[in-house]
């Protein structure tokens, strides 16, 4: 039998889990006015990042850098096959797709974030980037080998950042074979409702004020979005109605009848997990709502969530010492 031991805050530790994911936040490509503003902006600013910084520090899944150059070759039955990969992400203040020509660092994931108005009680909305196949060339005689030559670099690439998680995969057919290849995370975008309708909170050192949506907790709910919880493949494959599938999670909660929410990208309200900070029982983040006056966050739960659709974490607090925690659209809806 395994002794439980305490939680220990990241504010008392400064230690970073050696292979912590780095998620850099873009605030300025689309500059928007809610992170400029003289009276918010910066507050603002500190909140997002600190939600960034807090899943940064839980995923330890390494991911190699990406380069500007992403075009591939490999030869297979004499044949060499060229491919250009591309990513693409959503312009969050407009809402347009945005073709990504930068470099990615080793371990980095890059989330654009912005404002714009989304009505009603949606507080945000986040997701993935996508990568596709954008050019297809072969020299040598033919004799259809791109299926093999491109499963092969498949295999060893996940399209240049290794690791096994698939963000998004691309298929078609050339030289009338069909292909199909998977991308490796790599990009995120989200957005926070800037309408006036959402009475936000933006400080996320000090107590929530009552009436208010708590910025800091959003910013952890779309974040997690843009990771995969309720938008990649591997989600999908564990879902099952309104079940969940995946190993993780139903060792720690016990099973997973009934915790995916009607809309499938959710976890189903009310379910409630140990805080990673303090070991205190609070609803999950990935919940479709979050009540006002309230911040939430990171749970064991959620963290379940992210390892069963690949990524690797830190250990859970129930079994070792907490030693660091610092274009599909998914809504997180304010209750009262």
């Amino acid at each position: 039998m395994k002794m439980s031991l305490p939680c220990v805050l990241l504010s008392t530790l400064l230690v970073t889990p050696i292979n912590a994911i780095n998620i850099v936040i873009d605030f300025d490509t689309h500059s928007s006015a809610f992170f400029n503003d003289p009276t918010n902006g910066a507050a603002a600013r500190a909140a997002v990042q600190a939600a960034a910084d807090d899943i940064s520090a839980a995923i330890t899944t390494d991911l190699n850098a990406l380069p500007t150059d992403r075009v591939f070759t490999g030869t297979s039955g004499g044949t060499t096959y060229t491919y250009t990969t591309t990513f693409r992400y959503t312009n969050p203040n407009t809402g347009s797709n945005v073709t990504f020509t930068d470099s990615l660092g080793a371990d980095e994931f890059r989330i654009y974030v912005g404002a714009r108005a989304l009505g009603g009680s949606t507080l945000g909305q986040g997701g993935p980037g996508i990568g596709f196949v954008s050019n297809l060339g072969r020299s040598g005689p033919g004799g259809n080998q791109i299926a093999a030559t491109l499963a092969s670099l498949n295999a060893t690439l996940i399209t240049a950042r290794g690791g096994s998680i698939s963000q998004s995969t691309s298929s078609g057919t050339f030289d009338s074979t069909t292909y199909s290849v998977d991308f490796a995370p790599a990009l995120g975008n989200l957005w926070f409702d800037n309408d006036g309708s959402s009475v936000w909170h933006f400080d996320h050192t000090t107590p929530v004020a009552p009436g208010t949506s708590d910025l800091y907790s959003v910013a952890l709910h779309e974040m997690l979005h843009s990771l995969g919880i309720g938008t990649y493949d591997s989600w999908d494959a564990s879902v099952s109605g309104t079940d969940w599938t995946g190993s993780e999670v139903i060792a720690l909660y016990g099973t997973g009848v009934g915790l995916i929410d009607a809309d499938g990208s959710h976890i189903e309200n009310s379910i409630m997990s140990a805080r990673l900070s303090d070991g205190l029982m609070q609803e999950v983040v990935m919940d479709p709502n979050i009540t006002t006056g309230t911040r939430k966050q990171l749970t064991q739960l959620d963290l379940a969530f992210l390892r069963d659709i690949g990524w690797q974490t830190i250990p859970e607090p129930s079994s070792t010492l907490l030693i660091g925690l610092g274009t599909i659209t998914f809504i997180l809806r304010r209750r009262r």
